[in-house]
């Protein structure tokens, strides 16, 4: 009999990333709600006098890639945190926003793939060193989510 459990489906990583930023920004003091349905917001992350609040979407993957479509900054304020399910703690890469997107692809945020059709993606096989290094600024950057419900 073939064991039930072997991989994790894609359904499990998506679900584990969602835990994963659900369960850090707990750990950061920031209440979080996880919407029943999915109009492209995966968990609500908001202030204890319920007076703010910040939609979240969170993609996930199991190796360092990156994949950004513009229709996923479409909400008002919506964050985009992407998970990277590399370590059993996993990474975090903080998007504030279309503008911190773009600033991350820097000259890419000028490609026919960006500007027509409104995606850019780089499998793990093309992820270089200057990738990492645009990376640097958006990982663990939790204030991007903590300074706007403590404002």
């Amino acid at each position: 009999m073939k064991d039930a459990i072997s991989r994790p489906t894609t359904a499990n990583v998506g679900a584990a990333g969602e835990a994963l930023v659900a369960a850090r920004l707990l750990a950061l003091g920031i209440d979080v709600a996880k919407p029943f349905s999915d109009n492209g917001v995966d968990l609500v992350a908001y202030s204890r006098g319920f007076d703010r609040a910040i939609p979240i979407q969170v993609k996930t993957a199991s190796s360092p890639q990156i994949k950004l479509e513009q229709k996923w900054f479409g909400i008002p304020g919506i964050v985009l945190v992407y998970v990277w399910l590399t370590s059993s703690t996993g990474r975090f890469f903080v998007f504030d926003g279309l503008p911190d997107a773009e600033r991350f692809l820097g000259t890419s945020a000028n490609s026919n793939s960006w500007q027509v059709k409104g995606a850019w993606s780089i499998s793990s096989n093309n992820f270089g060193q200057t990738h990492f290094d645009r990376l640097r600024d958006y990982e663990d950057a939790w204030q991007k989510v903590t300074a706007q419900l403590r404002a």
